[in-house]
């Protein structure tokens, strides 16, 4: 039996991962279908606590979890670790005297509480003390009630949700907000005050050669060779379980026969993406590897050239990472035809799949896909999420 469930980045003021808020999913469709707050919360705890892992969806952040009044009142939030997750009270609880006594054990243990969609109201007197973080919508106050609601309950770390633009964000934050959850994010950022790292020229010109049709090994562990950095990048990655054996190598032309041409390809532009990154980016990087992963694994299913859907879905942020546009970064870099008309959005199967991973993400997703099927064999697109994150994990253990 399949089990679901997606998360949503939760940031700082400085655009940094503070966690993830954890939501339920009753099937692929990647949304809300509509269940008893009760039974989708104890169904989400079920997936991904005991099915699939809490530790592999938090990747050692916070996870935001909504708990009903009936869970609260059975503490059922006691049965996870107080240090992973914040436990959500719903904005439709029924507050009286035991859910009180509840809250207060929670946080005695050292639970993290947090008031959801906050409006205040009558018993909220009781909760409001005991309650670390109070979230609420972007569009449930004027800009003058958020002002006034960040001067009241300061003292707390306050969230807001449902920010969608550059402009929300920077208005928001300077109200005072703590906290900012949305897809604001995945949408091209102006890096004021900071300048564009270029892209490692060392990279550039061993992507060239990888991109010729008979590949030069010895002319590129050259290259990789003069460069101390990715040296050590790479000797590190062949000498890892993926790759390594009980023999180590420490050479580059060494590492490069044993990690093989396809996976050379593939490092090359994840250390590329890399060498970019700063804290308001990461998250955006950590987007990206599972969005290329995804994309591998569905190309790979439908037996087309997985290479080119990788690196589109590695790539497909890289306009917001540098402040480039794309068409900008298509002369910059030695991309495939395939590559450059996806990420310029000008068709193609390539295009197409990209299009159907950014649905996925943003809750758009409303049937399953001809591209999961195979003949009579079709893949479980929650499976390749949850293996995509993992492998993205992973990953960035590496740097």
């Amino acid at each position: 039996m399949n089990v679901y469930a997606a998360r949503q980045p939760i940031f700082t003021r400085k655009e940094e991962v503070f966690g993830y808020e954890l939501l339920h999913r009753k099937t692929e469709e990647n949304r809300f279908m509509g269940t008893d707050h009760t039974e989708a919360t104890a169904e989400l705890i079920n997936n991904t606590f005991l099915s699939i892992g809490l530790q592999e969806y938090s990747s050692n952040k916070r996870l935001f979890i909504n708990f009903s009044r009936d869970l609260i009142v059975s503490k059922i939030p006691m049965l996870l670790p107080k240090e992973l997750i914040v436990v959500e009270i719903l904005e439709d609880v029924e507050i009286d005297k035991e859910l009180v006594e509840a809250c207060q054990e929670l946080k005695e243990a050292g639970y993290l509480l947090a008031l959801d969609d906050f409006v205040f109201r009558e018993g909220y007197e009781e909760l409001i003390p005991l309650a670390s973080i109070i979230k609420t919508e972007y569009g449930s106050y004027s800009p003058a009630e958020h002002q006034k609601l960040v001067q009241q309950y300061g003292n707390k770390i306050l969230l807001v949700e449902r920010v969608e633009t550059r402009e929300e964000f920077d208005e928001l934050a300077g109200y005072g907000y703590h906290l900012f959850q949305g897809f604001f994010f995945s949408k091209p950022i102006m890096m004021k005050g900071k300048e564009v790292q270029p892209f490692n020229p060392v990279l550039l010109q061993v992507i060239e050669e990888l991109n010729k049709e008979d590949p030069h090994y010895d002319l590129i562990a050259q290259k990789i060779e003069n460069d101390l950095s990715l040296t050590y990048k790479f000797l590190k990655l062949a000498n890892t379980i993926q790759f390594g054996s009980k023999f180590p190598v420490d050479t580059a032309k060494e590492a490069m026969v044993r990690i093989g041409l396809e996976s050379i390809r593939k490092w090359i532009y994840i250390l590329m993406l890399q060498d970019v990154k700063f804290n308001q980016n990461s998250e955006m990087i950590t987007n990206s590897l599972i969005r290329a992963k995804m994309m591998e694994m569905i190309a790979e299913h439908q037996k087309n050239k997985k290479s080119h859907f990788f690196l589109a879905g590695l790539f497909s942020e890289l306009d917001a990472i540098t402040g480039k546009s794309f068409e900008i970064l298509a002369e910059e870099l030695p991309l495939s035809p395939e590559v450059e008309k996806a990420l310029l959005r000008k068709g193609g199967k390539v295009m197409e799949m990209l299009h159907f991973i950014l649905n996925f993400e943003k809750g758009k997703l409303v049937s399953r896909d001809d591209m999961l099927k195979n003949g009579k064999e079709e893949l479980n697109l929650s499976d390749v999420y949850q293996h995509s994150i993992e492998w993205s994990n992973k990953l960035l253990e590496l740097k």
